[in-house]
């Protein structure tokens, strides 16, 4: 298990990662996805465990070949280069509290 010590900088709870902001990711053609058509391109697999019931995310998710639309702040990127040796290359990672182990789902 990889321990989630990623600063808060998307705001004052979240990371500011998340697979909607990979540019492996494809997104429904409207929001909420009620069709649950969210995916992902690099691992050709549905991401739809990611949604809520209302069919927006739920939380911030990403994997190891996590790489940003926008880029991504300096303190983000050295925490992300960091991890990612550690991270499986068949799991999306889920961020929760500061110093827990993130919550994983096998893909594939």
């Amino acid at each position: 298990m990889v321990k989630n010590l990623f600063p808060r900088e998307g705001s004052w709870d979240a990371v500011g990662i998340n697979c909607s902001d990979c540019k492996s990711f494809r997104s429904p053609p409207k929001w909420p996805d009620e069709q649950k058509e969210v995916f992902c391109n690099h691992h050709q697999v549905s991401l739809k465990f990611e949604l809520r019931s209302n069919g927006y995310m739920e939380g911030e998710w990403f994997c190891k070949y996590f790489a940003s639309k926008k880029g991504l702040g300096k303190k983000l990127s050295v925490e992300l280069d960091k991890v990612r040796g550690s991270l499986q290359d068949n799991v999306v990672y889920k961020f929760g509290r500061i110093g827990d182990d993130f919550d994983e789902v096998t893909i594939k």
